[in-house]
């Protein structure tokens, strides 16, 4: 039987709380002549709370009678401002970096569903390490993940850095394992390709080393 595809449902809310989180992120954004102008403005007011703790989001409800708008409108332009800023990210990465960081591309994955993201960051993270991104909570439902490869790429006189993500903390006994099964053509290049090692590949792996 054929696994349905992972997808996860972003809120409303999810949307609202993730968005006040990063009004550098909606800054890039040109909202001038867009009907949401007004909910970009209070979400950018909100700046001045991240910096001391102290924000504390109204419901959709609250909000809909704080701005006069319609709550289904907000429904609509909350997931609408943060897809702008996915589209921006991929068109123009460059925005998403500042002078001296690193340039990243961060590619999550959580079953079956991939999300990448372009950031600049000041240091690399190791393998292994646990990184957390409040940004990919719409898209998975979670925001915490360990790095599982670091890729580095030199061309065109610039150095980029591809970081590969997943829920699960690497193992790197049953990395080895992968390495080994490849080298004797017992697991498939996609199956050695893919960074995190799934229930069924790992059953795999445990049977064919059970003498170890």
């Amino acid at each position: 039987m054929k696994k349905k595809p992972f997808e996860y449902k972003a809120s409303t809310r999810d949307y609202l709380r993730v968005l006040s989180c990063f009004p550098n992120y909606i800054k890039l954004l040109d909202t001038k002549d867009k009907p949401y102008i007004e909910l970009v403005d209070w979400v950018l007011k909100q700046e001045a709370h991240l910096k001391d703790d102290s924000l504390e989001l109204p419901t959709i409800k609250q909000l809909a009678l704080e701005l006069d708008i319609p709550a289904t409108k907000l429904t609509m332009y909350l997931p609408e401002i943060y897809k702008e800023i996915v589209n921006l990210n991929w068109d123009k990465p460059n925005l998403f970096k500042t002078e001296g960081q690193k340039s990243c591309c961060l590619l999550f994955k959580y079953f079956d569903k991939y999300f990448d993201f372009y950031t600049g960051l000041d240091s690399i993270p190791r393998v292994g390490e646990y990184f957390h991104f409040l940004f990919t909570e719409p898209q998975f439902g979670l925001s915490s993940f360990h790095v599982n490869k670091v890729h580095h790429n030199l061309e065109h006189g610039g150095h980029t850095v591809t970081i590969s993500l997943g829920s699960q903390m690497p193992n790197s006994y049953l990395t080895l394992l992968k390495e080994k099964a490849y080298l004797n053509r017992e697991i498939t290049l996609w199956d050695y390709l893919e960074t995190e090692i799934g229930d069924e590949l790992e059953e795999k792996l445990i049977k064919y080393n059970r003498n170890l």
